[in-house]
């Protein structure tokens, strides 16, 4: 099944500190890309968004691995936009 558009940007505060948070809980179950503040990108399926952590399972290269992040780590959520 293809995956669910994510939310567009318009339908978001980005003035509200929790952006990320909502933007991760809003992802929660679909094919991401989550570029760290090192640079890193890590892509996956968001199956778990908590306060202070994610859970990324079916890691795209690693599939029967799962990865555990830090929300403050996470510089951008990369998801698949409507219609394309």
């Amino acid at each position: 099944a293809a995956d669910a558009p994510a939310p567009t940007s318009a339908a978001l505060d980005l003035s509200d500190d929790a952006v990320m948070i909502t933007v991760l809980n809003q992802s929660k179950g679909q094919n991401v890309v989550l570029r760290l503040y090192s640079g890193t990108e890590l892509s996956g399926k968001l199956t778990e968004v908590g306060e202070f952590a994610v859970r990324v399972t079916e890691l795209t290269g690693k599939e029967f691995y799962e990865a555990v992040v830090r929300t403050d780590n996470i510089d951008a959520v990369i998801t698949r936009s409507k219609g394309k």
